[in-house]
């Protein structure tokens, strides 16, 4: 199960800040499957870098199996992630000579 409440997440300083979410609720229950497909620049890759643990910066309450992941600190995040989340990066930055 995923849940999320009140998600905000911002990016700029406050004149040019730009909303990516604003007062966002999301759950997904056991099971349950769904497709991110979103507009371009519309936000997928923060969201799915925000569920994965990846992104920190953002506010409020992000639930992955009854565990809230919000506000744990890095080294229980990477513990956490590497047991329950699988993650395949869309840039292949990690491995130099792939393109």
């Amino acid at each position: 199960m995923i849940k999320i409440t009140n998600l905000e997440k911002h990016f700029g300083s406050w004149k040019d800040r730009v909303s990516i979410f604003e007062n966002t609720n999301f759950s997904l229950g056991v099971w349950e499957f769904i497709a991110v497909v979103w507009p371009s620049w519309s936000g997928k890759s923060t969201f799915l870098n925000i569920l994965s643990g990846i992104d920190r910066e953002y506010q409020w309450s992000v639930i992955i199996w009854n565990d809230e992941i919000s506000h744990l600190p890095d080294s229980k995040m990477t513990t956490f992630r590497g047991k329950n989340i699988s993650y395949i990066f869309q840039n292949f930055k990690l491995i130099e000579n792939l393109t």
